[in-house]
């Protein structure tokens, strides 16, 4: 039996938070995996291991940032593009896909569980953002 039941990926947003608390609080005992793949803005992994240390779960920072290049085009990823800001749905914030982002992480996730033999994996996408990001449609949910 794994010591933990979950392997869940948290940005150390709202949605991630909340999804890891929901799991310390049914009884879960989560590792958590943050993802350093180049984005600009990095207090989110700061946020991240402050909600694992609020919890008393392990966490680990995943440096994938050597993808970046590979992934370019997205505000969130590349120097010479300014974030836009504005509401998610508006055409201006499509510039903030990183491509096939989610399909990354959970696939790191779901070996680390493999690895822990865990139960679970899991990640928490703001369902506002399915309409510009791909991977963030319960469609791929689904087929993932």
């Amino acid at each position: 039996m794994s010591k933990y039941s979950h392997v869940l990926v948290v940005s150390g947003g709202m949605d991630s938070a909340t999804l890891a608390h929901m799991c310390v609080k049914e009884g879960g005992s989560p590792y958590l995996i943050t993802f350093d793949y180049g984005q600009k803005h990095k207090k989110e992994i700061a946020y991240a291991r402050l909600l694992a240390e609020n919890l008393g779960v392990p966490h680990q920072v995943v440096d994938i940032s050597n993808i970046q290049n590979l992934l370019g085009g997205s505000a969130l990823t590349d120097d010479g593009i300014e974030v836009p800001e504005g509401h998610y749905a508006a055409s201006n914030m499509a510039i903030t896909v990183v491509p096939n982002r989610n399909a990354i992480f959970l696939t790191i996730a779901y070996g680390a569980a493999v690895s822990f033999q865990s139960k679970f994996v899991g990640a928490a996408m703001h369902t506002g953002d399915h309409t510009i990001y791909p991977d963030c449609r319960p469609q791929f949910v689904d087929i993932f």
